[in-house]
This record gives structure tokens, C-alpha cells and sequence, in this order.
């Protein structure tokens, strides 16, 4: 009988040791995804470097003779120094990171966390501003053509070179209006909103909350 309870025992005890490790193995594997789908706000900093040139020139004469029919006669020479100095400014930027390693756009954070309607807002946005971006490359284009045909007359055609140097000026305003920003979102919003998705994904996996 003694034998008996002590096979029950350890045939228990196995089930248990195994059940555990099982366990161990699955919130493992959890802890693992989480990390894969943990969406982060990253800040980083750069070093840019401003070069500012300078020329400087000393010219002088000697040995100079005049003569009663007012000419003169001398040389001169001239001596120039140039150099410059590089000013670095630190820039500041900060970026989603999902995974640790994948870097998402706006519009991919915005999907990823659910929030669809501003994601369609961003995107328009967008192609707004690629739109303005083609309008411009257009302008330019036709204005470097309209001003190169003026140069091609004699005289110079200065109605066309006057349309041509409109043009160039359109395409140069339309491309600054239509450079993108580097975010379209506040850096406060994302850190809220991936702070949501964290605290559902852990959830969703049954992890603890304070899972980092």
C-alpha cells in the first residue's frame, strides 16, 4: 500500500514539474511577442556642422614715377588670406520604434494602435503636399524652359523671360509649401496612444501590467 501512495506521488509530482515547465515555456513565448509588438518613443540627437568661408585681400603700390604728360608708372601687389570655421548645433528629434528595431511612419502608428480615421486624415495630408510638390517640379520645369527659350532671341524676349521668371519663382514657393513636416502628430499624443496599446497588448497576452 506504502509502495502505492509513493508511485501516485511521483507520478503527481512528474505531472506538476511538467505542467510547470510548460507554463514557464508559454509566458516566456508571451513575454517574447510582447516585445515584438511593444511600440516605444524614442528621442535622439545630432550633431550638425554650419562652415562659414571668409576672403580677405591687401593691396599696395610702390615705386611710382609721373611724368610732365601725366603718366604713371608703377606696381602694386595684392596679398588675400581666406579660412573658415565650423560652428556644430545640436538637433533634436524623436521617432516610434516598435519591436526595438522597426521604425513606423505616422500613418503606420496610427493603424497599428486603431485609430483609422486619423490615419486617413494623415494621409491625406500627404498627398496634399505630393501633390504640391509635383505642381511645383511643373512650374519650375516650364519656367528654366520659358527663360532659356527668351535667352534664345535677339533681343532677348522679355515678355517670355519675364513668364519664365515667374514660373521658377511659383515652383520655387510651391516646393517649400509642400515639404512634408517631420511629424504630422504631437509627440505627447503618440507617447498617450502607444502607452494605450501597450497596456492592451498585455492584456490581450496575460501579462502583468508592469511587464516591461
Amino acid at each position: 500500500m506504502k509502495i502505492v501512495i509513493k508511485s501516485i506521488a511521483h507520478f503527481l509530482l512528474f505531472i506538476f514539474l511538467l505542467q510547470s515547465v510548460a507554463f514557464a515555456q508559454t509566458d516566456y513565448e508571451k513575454k517574447l511577442e510582447y516585445r515584438r509588438k511593444k511600440i516605444e518613443i524614442v528621442s535622439r540627437s545630432a550633431y550638425v556642422g554650419e562652415t562659414s568661408n571668409y576672403l580677405s585681400s591687401d593691396t599696395s603700390r610702390y615705386g611710382y614715377t609721373s611724368t610732365p604728360e601725366g603718366y604713371y608708372y608703377g606696381s602694386s601687389s595684392t596679398f588675400g588670406t581666406s579660412g573658415g570655421r565650423t560652428v556644430f548645433r545640436e538637433v533634436s528629434d524623436w521617432v516610434i520604434i516598435r519591436g526595438r528595431i522597426t521604425e513606423l511612419s505616422d500613418i503606420e502608428f496610427l493603424e497599428i494602435v486603431g485609430d483609422r480615421e486619423k490615419a486617413d486624415a494623415v494621409r491625406k495630408m500627404t498627398d496634399d503636399k505630393n501633390r504640391l510638390m509635383y505642381w511645383g517640379l511643373g512650374c519650375g520645369l516650364l519656367g528654366v524652359a520659358a527663360v532659356i527659350g527668351a535667352g534664345s532671341f535677339t533681343p532677348v524676349n522679355s515678355s517670355q523671360m519675364a513668364i519664365g521668371t515667374a514660373l521658377l519663382l511659383g515652383g520655387v514657393i510651391l516646393g517649400y509649401l509642400s515639404a512634408p513636416p517631420r511629424h504630422y502628430l504631437r509627440a505627447d499624443n503618440v507617447q498617450e496612444g502607444a502607452d494605450k496599446y501597450n497596456i492592451s497588448l498585455k492584456k490581450a497576452l496575460g501579462l502583468p501590467i508592469e511587464t516591461e
